[in-house]
């Protein structure tokens, strides 16, 4: 009975969901061994990291091994609603940047990328050759034929200066380990319904945070609690605009230049 549940459980894997992967790619061969999670089983794989990738909205994840000789590589494959999830998955912390899908880094032995709405990491337990992995990460890229936005917020940062690799996409406030700014992140009541992003440049040392909330969200409230802090802040419609840096006149330019940014956006 066992093993027909798990013949079941692979062939709903392999052939009815949401990713097809190659059963060979060069030498390496794929292990007849999937593993299949959704948001609801997440934690019997990720116990103490689920919580991270729910909060980008995982829905599905797929775990497979490839092996040559004694070696294996293990792929995960994070399937979101959106673009905008994997991308913020992917952008959390950036490394050494290669060409593959939208975006892919590499660091520690291990190759992250992000396409459409999938976001994929590629590691092993064993020493392997980093061209290894890129060449399979490039493969699996090509079996993925949408292309994603990237997120709005993303759009309306000023390009001036800005530390690309500094980008981070995200909905709740403990999915960004800065202690720092935690403070901050929680006076901002962020959900799974808020959008948002922090963004550093290499202008006056600036950062900035740009929450977009519900339309039916009172923010009247939260610019009261930020109200003490020494921070450059503005609200546009349903966004709150926070700069934090040490020279005030550069924080105004920038939040200004935001704004600008929304108001071409909303012409549009």
């Amino acid at each position: 009975m066992r093993n027909f549940l798990l013949s079941l459980l692979f062939l709903f894997v392999a052939d009815s969901h949401f990713f097809n992967l190659p059963k060979r790619i060069g030498d390496w061969k794929l292990s007849n061994t999937l593993r299949y999670y959704t948001k609801d089983t997440l934690y019997e794989y990720l116990n103490g990291g689920a919580d991270f990738y729910l909060s980008y909205n995982v829905e599905q994840v797929l775990v497979a091994t490839y092996r040559k000789d004694a070696k294996e590589i293990v792929v995960e494959i994070f399937k979101t609603p959106s673009s905008e999830d994997s991308f913020g998955l992917f952008h959390r912390d950036i490394k050494q940047y290669i060409e593959i899908g939208q975006g892919a880094t590499y660091g520690d032995g291990m190759l992250r990328f992000w396409k459409g709405s999938f976001y994929l990491k590629l590691y092993s337990t064993y020493h392997v050759n980093k061209n290894d992995l890129i060449k399979m990460s490039s493969v699996i890229s090509s079996q993925i034929s949408e292309k994603g936005e990237i997120p709005f917020l993303v759009k309306i940062l000023p390009l001036e200066g800005l530390k690309k690799n500094t980008i981070r996409y995200f909905h709740s406030a403990w999915a960004i380990p800065d202690l720092q700014d935690r403070f901050l992140l929680k006076s901002l009541h962020l959900n799974n319904q808020t959008q948002a992003i922090i963004a550093d440049y290499e202008i006056d040392s600036l950062r900035l945070f740009i929450v977009r909330y519900p339309k039916r969200f009172t923010v009247k409230q939260i610019l009261n609690n930020l109200s003490s802090l020494d921070l450059e802040i503005k609200q546009f419609q349903n966004f709150i605009l926070i700069a934090k840096g040490k020279d005030k006149k550069q924080r105004d330019n920038f939040l200004n230049r935001v704004i600008a940014n929304l108001k071409k956006y909303n012409r549009q």
